[in-house]
């Protein structure tokens, strides 16, 4: 949501009569007043909403919608999935669980350490 200045939505359309002319990259408002307002076209590519960003649109009330493509819907809007990144995703399609816990899971012990030379020094700052 970021990367936009204003966002109109359909209501707003309905209730100033105005249409949408992408081929001239412009809004035409038909009220009272008629009026051609141009347009600019903003950066094409992906956009992804981070989880955060939704949960605070949600937390203020205003309407909030969600979608998820399935393979059917991805291979009919972009061409075939190769069988390789078809095969990845079914193998690891039930890595995430059906519904999240309402509490963060308890620390766990520590299953992996680094072992060092004895009589050396640890190193002082992370390694990455």
């Amino acid at each position: 949501m970021d990367d936009f200045k204003l966002i109109i939505g359909f209501e707003f359309l309905r209730d100033t009569r105005t249409a949408v002319l992408p081929h001239v990259d412009s809004l035409m408002v038909i009220g009272a007043r008629p009026c051609v307002i141009p347009t600019l076209a903003g950066q094409t590519g992906e956009k992804n909403l981070s989880a955060m960003q939704f949960e605070k649109g949600c937390k203020r009330s205003k309407p909030s919608y969600l979608c998820a493509l399935h393979f059917d819907e991805i291979e009919e809007a972009s061409g075939p999935i190769l069988g390789v990144v078809k095969r990845l995703l079914k193998e690891f399609e039930d890595v995430m669980r059906d519904e999240l816990p309402r509490k963060l899971l308890s620390k766990m012990a520590v299953d992996h350490e680094i072992e060092l030379v004895p009589g050396t020094k640890p190193p002082t700052r992370a390694p990455y």
